[in-house]
């Protein structure tokens, strides 16, 4: 393998993060959490699916930043007239609020509950815990769908510029 080939490869691993990122998400929001919640207790699987987010926002939170930085030295000025660049940059917003607003929010509450018998037995606080839960839901959602299209517009532009710097090979 050339140097060629080694750089060629190197500067391929940023855009290949949101995909790594997105595999992630998917898994464990919409396989591997409906399937705690189908096989446990509500209260235990709320449980455990919170420890599983936590690090997923981090996951996001590395791939997208990793994925922004070298975007944005790969375009320079023109990073922000980039469709993905944004898209990166609302992720991080997204997750940002999820990992240190939303989900400290709904823990708090859970703990405040747990005298209770959990919070789901909570009369005063259990309304605001699914309020909080929704907008959550809501914004994970809308995480995915982000994401998905962030990807398929790395996908669409790397397609496009490997087409363009590409030879046509006649027949």
């Amino acid at each position: 393998m050339s140097i060629r080939h080694v750089r060629c490869v190197a500067a391929s691993v940023p855009a290949c993060l949101p995909g790594i990122w997105l595999g992630a998400q998917a898994a464990i929001g919409y396989l591997a959490v409906p399937v705690l919640f189908a096989q446990m207790p509500k209260e235990e699987a709320g449980r455990i699916a919170g420890l599983l987010f936590a690090p997923l926002n981090v996951l996001a939170l590395v791939c997208l930043g990793i994925f922004l930085v070298a975007e944005c030295g790969r375009l320079r000025r023109a990073a922000w007239r980039n469709g993905a660049c944004w898209l990166a940059v609302v992720l991080i917003v997204l997750t940002l609020t999820q990992h240190f607003g939303l989900h400290p929010m709904m823990a708090e509450l859970k703990q405040q509950a747990a005298a209770e018998g959990g919070i789901t037995h909570s009369a005063a606080l259990y309304p605001m815990f699914a309020r909080l839960h929704g907008i959550s839901s809501a914004l994970f959602l809308l995480q995915s769908l982000l994401g998905l299209a962030l990807c398929v517009r790395i996908l669409s532009e790397r397609v496009s510029t490997t087409e363009k710097s590409s030879p046509v090979r006649g027949r």
